[in-house]
């Protein structure tokens, strides 16, 4: 399954595969939306598959986002996949607890 990346008012749903052929889009978006906003949401908890190099960026892309005083959620801790790696990959630290819903 493909990736596909879903914005409203700062809150990016990601479905399908997230791996080091694509994390970059949503590198990209992330770092295009913190030029308008001070905060963004990533919801992952409809991922089907993640890769170890995924949990990297997304660890970056959060330690950025603070050390520019900027506000970065990452949701998906229900997601066993997302979990699972995160885990693995010793970031799973960056996981927020959300009722953000995907639609």
């Amino acid at each position: 399954m493909d990736l596909r990346i879903k914005e409203i008012n700062g809150v990016f749903s990601v479905f399908g595969n997230l791996n080091n052929q694509n994390i970059s889009q949503l590198q990209e978006k992330i770092t295009d939306c913190f030029l308008h906003r001070r905060q963004a949401v990533i919801n992952l908890t409809s991922l089907v598959q993640m890769d170890n190099t995924s949990a990297i960026v997304l660890q970056k892309l959060y330690t950025n986002a603070l050390r520019r005083n900027l506000n970065l959620l990452i949701v998906g801790r229900e997601n066993k996949i997302v979990y699972n790696v995160m885990t693995q990959m010793c970031t799973s630290y960056i996981l927020g607890e959300s009722a953000y819903q995907h639609s």
